[in-house]
C-alpha cells in the first residue's frame, strides 16, 4: 500500500476537525486577515514502523528452493513501512509532519534518514538497542499478487515511553493537532504502550487514528487488546477492506457487516 489515499483522507479529517474547533475564533477575528494568514498550522505526529523495502519483479512465478528466478526489472531498495509512508505523503500534502519511529544504525537506516530529511519530515527516533537492525521487507511481485519476507528489527522493539514520560512532556512540546499510529502488527512493543499514548494525546487536545497493517499471526482484534481496549480510544480507524473484516471478526468480503460491528466500537471508520 502506497498510503497516498490514507494520507489524503487523514489530511482532510484533520482539516475538518481543526476548522470546526477553531471556527469561532476565526469568526471573531474575521477582520484581521494578517493574523489569520500568519496562524501556524499544527503538526501531525505519525507513530509507528519504518522499513526498507527490497522490491523484485514482476516475476513470472515464485522461486523454488535451489532455483533462481530472474527479475525482468532491477531490484530496488526503497523507503517503506506504513508509518513512514504515511508521514512522507502527509508532508507532501500539507507539510508540518513529524515521525516517531525506531530506525537502526545501519546502511538501510541511513537511507531512510536521508529520504525523510529530503522531504522535510521531522524524525524523532525512539530509544533502541544500538545493535538492532532496521526493519527490512523483501517484496516479490508477481502477475496477480505479492509475497513478502520480513525481519521487523527495531520496529518490533521500540515503544512510546519517550512520548508519554514526565507527564507527556515531549508530546506537549510537539503540540500535535493529530496523532496517527500505523503498522500496529509490525510493532510489538509499541502497541503495548499505545493506550497510554492515545490517552495522553487526548489530554493535549489532539485527535487520534490507527492503521493496523496485516497481521501475520491471524489473531487480529485479539492482539494486545486491539478490539476491547484500543479501538474505543480512537477518533478514526483506517483499515482496508481485508483488515476491517478480519478485525471485526466477519467473513472476508462482508464489508457492510464489518463496518456495522466497527461502528459500535470506534467513533469513525474510514
Amino acid at each position: 500500500r502506497s498510503r497516498e489515499p490514507e494520507a489524503a483522507s487523514l489530511s482532510l479529517f484533520v482539516r475538518k476537525r481543526t476548522s470546526s474547533s477553531t471556527g469561532r475564533k476565526h469568526r471573531l477575528c474575521a477582520g484581521h486577515r494578517h493574523h489569520s494568514s500568519m496562524r501556524k498550522r499544527r503538526t501531525i505526529l505519525v507513530v509507528g514502523d519504518s522499513f526498507c523495502d527490497v522490491n523484485a519483479g514482476p516475476l513470472p512465478r515464485l522461486p523454488e528452493w535451489g532455483r533462481n528466478v530472474v527479475s525482468p526489472e532491477r531490484i530496488l531498495a526503497q523507503p517503506g513501512g506504513a508509518a513512514l509512508n504515511v508521514a512522507c505523503n502527509l508532508q507532501r500534502l500539507r507539510g508540518d509532519t513529524a515521525l516517531y519511529s525506531g530506525i537502526g544504525r545501519d546502511a538501510f537506516g541511513d537511507m531512510l534518514r536521508v529520504h525523510l530529511d529530503s522531504l522535510g519530515v521531522r524524525l524523532i527516533e525512539a530509544d533502541s538497542d544500538e545493535d538492532a537492525p532496521t526493519g527490512v521487507c523483501m517484496v516479490l511481485s508477481g502477475p496477480d499478487d505479492r509475497a513478502f519476507c520480513s525481519h521487523f528489527g527495531v520496529s518490533d522493539a521500540f515503544d512510546a515511553s519517550a512520548l508519554v514520560a514526565d507527564g507527556a512532556a515531549l508530546l506537549r512540546r510537539l503540540g500535535p493537532c493529530h496523532v496517527h499510529c500505523a503498522g500496529y502488527f509490525s510493532c510489538a512493543a509499541l502497541r503495548k504502550t499505545l493506550p497510554r499514548l492515545l490517552l495522553a494525546a487526548r489530554e493535549v487536545g489532539a485527535t487520534t487514528s490507527l492503521d493496523t497493517n496485516n497481521d501475520a499471526s491471524g489473531q487480529w482484534g485479539a492482539v494486545d487488546g486491539l478490539w476491547d481496549v484500543l479501538l474505543p480510544l480512537l477518533d478514526l480507524f483506517t483499515p482496508n477492506e481485508l483488515e476491517a473484516c478480519a478485525v471485526a471478526g466477519v467473513p472476508a468480503g462482508n464489508v457492510e457487516a464489518a463496518l456495522a460491528r466497527l461502528s459500535r466500537q470506534v467513533n469513525e471508520c474510514l
